[in-house]
């Protein structure tokens, strides 16, 4: 993953913890990391696809769209399926 990747995936990390409530330290505990880890991890440290995985697992968001919506969506992927998937869901039920 390049650094620009790398950088949206951060992005992303710390839009969908601020829309959610969560913290740093929140995510740490969930990865049984320290706060100064996590602090690296989503400022400048390389995110290896492994801690990614565990990231994307702990926090119940979708690894591809972690990974590579970023590329497509910016750092408010998350949001947007979200919105798309209430969008339709109204549209389905409407019929």
């Amino acid at each position: 993953m390049s650094e620009t990747d790398q950088d949206a995936v951060r992005s992303c990390i710390r839009s969908y913890l601020m829309a959610n409530g969560l913290t740093n330290n929140d995510l740490a505990d969930r990865l049984g990391l320290s706060l100064n880890t996590v602090n690296n991890y989503l400022s400048t440290k390389h995110i290896s696809e492994r801690t990614l995985g565990k990231i994307a697992k702990v926090l119940d968001y979708p690894l591809a769209l972690l990974r590579d919506g970023v590329k497509y969506y910016g750092p408010n992927a998350y949001e947007q399926l979200e919105a798309r998937v209430r969008k339709l869901e109204e549209i389905v039920l409407k019929q």
